[in-house]
């Protein structure tokens, strides 16, 4: 009985050392800057001739980067837009409907748009997950909102 006991706190011992490494890497990867949260393409809307066209975005644990085309994503150089969440800057995220959300960030106003409830859902509460902690840095550098519109007539 006593080797039993012996193995279990052993195996209780092993487990415990796993968790702790766990959270480690995990602490590791979050303070990393270039750790990619989310990817995929959305729609962004132009600046000047405010249409919709295809992007692909990657959510870092640091920032969000817009690209042309998914080959364009490896090189983060290549980005065509760049906003980098930190305590210094303001940044506001909106969801306007159900499949479209606002970041303004700087002089930045983007405006993405998604193919469902689903998808601006995940990214909408990813990003916001990556500017909250921001948040606990400085007192009002970032304000976040969500406001949908349940308009029936847009139902």
């Amino acid at each position: 009985k006593q080797k039993q006991e012996q193995k279990h706190d052993q195996t209780q011992e092993q487990k415990e050392e796993q968790t702790q490494e766990q959270a480690e890497t995990k602490e590791q990867e979050e303070l990393s800057p270039n750790v990619i949260l989310k990817s995929g393409y959305l729609e962004k809307k132009s600046k000047n001739l405010r249409i919709f066209r295809d992007r692909f975005v990657i959510l870092t644990n640091s920032g969000l980067y817009s690209f042309l085309t998914e080959e364009e994503s490896k090189n983060f150089d290549k980005s065509t837009v760049k906003i980098i969440f930190n305590s210094e800057i303001q940044s506001t995220i909106i969801q306007t409907d159900k499949i479209t959300f606002e970041i303004k960030h700087l002089d930045q106003d983007l405006v993405f748009r998604c193919k469902s409830e689903t998808q601006c859902s995940e990214w909408f509460n990813i990003i916001l997950k990556t500017i909250q902690p921001k948040l606990s840095l400085t007192k009002n550098n970032a304000i976040i909102q969500k406001t949908i519109e349940n308009n029936s007539n847009n139902s």
